[in-house]
This record gives structure tokens, C-alpha cells and sequence, in this order.
């Protein structure tokens, strides 16, 4: 709630009531989820990919600035305000570097599989750089419509993060002449 950014969710309220704790949060109606799984033929328009990412990396640099770190970025965590303006939402396991407590500790991995870091998959400490390494897995998905690395299972994924070459995108040139 205390990073004020036009890219970042604004946070109303947070409290506790009848056992349950809440968060008031601005209402954002579509998620870049959402945009990614009804883009046809595949992905979002390039231009439109990279300056949503360009918006998205100035809002982790502003946060980064702040002593933050998300921890969790994925298109589930992009929503765009009516406007079509792009908001980073759910700072539930960021991280404030200057907090004398931490949650978690060194050894323990915490994310989403498909969009961390090899440091984050190795359990390692992270810090700014590993947002700007899923914001990066997350244009790579906006422009090919899927995520760069798959396996069977969720370790998998985690190797293929650390140990696997970085995966090419689509020729797009051939896409736009019908060869896909």
C-alpha cells in the first residue's frame, strides 16, 4: 500500500473483520492473462508487447527503488484499468529489502514455476533482477502466445530455468506472409 506508482495497483485499505483480513484495491476489470488466451493467431502484436513491458519495467524499477522486490510476476498479475493503462497487482510475497524479518529465507523457493528466475528456481537470494527476468519470460509469452519452458512436472520446469538454452521466438516475418 505505501508504493504510490500510476502502474502499480493503489490499495484503498487493508484491515481485519468478523476473522477474515482483507485488501481494498482499485477494481481492474481484465488481467494479461486474459489478453494472451484470446490473442489469435498467437501472442499480443509486437509494438503493443513491448510497450506494455517498457510501462511494466518502470513500475518494478519505481517498486525496486522503494525497497521492494514482487517476486511473482506472471501475465495473472498484470490488469489493465479500463483505459487499457497496465498495473502490476499482487505484492502478496514481495519482498521489503529493509525489513529486519523476513518470511522467507535463502533454500526456500517462492514464485510461480513458468516465470522465475534460475537464481529464484535454485532457491538463491533474488533481488530486482529476477522481476526483470519474469517480466522478460512474460514478453516472450506475450509475443508467442506460450510460455518458454515446459515439462512434465514442476521440478522440470525449475531446471529447464537454470540449465536449458534460451528458447526462440516466432519468425514473425513468416507468420505475417502466411507462413507460420
Amino acid at each position: 500500500a505505501s508504493i504510490i506508482h500510476p502502474n502499480i495497483v493503489t490499495i484503498f485499505q487493508v484491515g481485519h473483520s468478523c476473522g477474515y483480513y482483507f485488501i481494498g484495491m482499485e477494481y481492474l476489470p481484465e488481467s494479461l492473462r486474459e489478453r494472451i488466451n484470446w490473442s489469435e493467431p498467437r501472442g499480443i502484436e509486437p509494438f503493443r508487447a513491448l510497450e506494455i513491458t517498457a510501462t511494466l519495467a518502470a513500475a518494478l524499477a519505481f517498486a525496486h527503488r522503494e525497497g521492494f522486490i514482487h517476486r511473482d510476476i506472471k501475465p495473472d498479475n498484470i490488469l489493465f484499468r479500463k483505459d487499457g493503462t497496465p498495473v502490476i497487482a499482487d505484492f502478496g510475497i514481495a519482498r521489503d529489502l529493509d525489513a529486519q524479518t523476513k518470511f522467507t529465507m535463502t533454500g526456500t523457493v517462492i514464485g510461480t514455476p513458468h516465470y522465475m528466475s534460475p537464481e529464484q528456481c535454485r532457491g538463491d537470494a533474488v533481488d530486482g533482477r529476477s522481476d526483470f527476468y519474469s517480466l522478460g519470460v512474460v514478453l516472450f509469452e506475450m509475443l508467442a502466445g506460450d510460455v518458454p519452458y515446459k515439462a512434465e512436472n514442476t521440478a522440470g520446469v525449475l531446471v529447464k530455468h537454470i540449465q536449458a538454452p534460451l528458447p526462440q521466438l516466432p519468425d514473425f516475418a513468416a507468420i505475417a506472409a502466411g507462413n507460420p
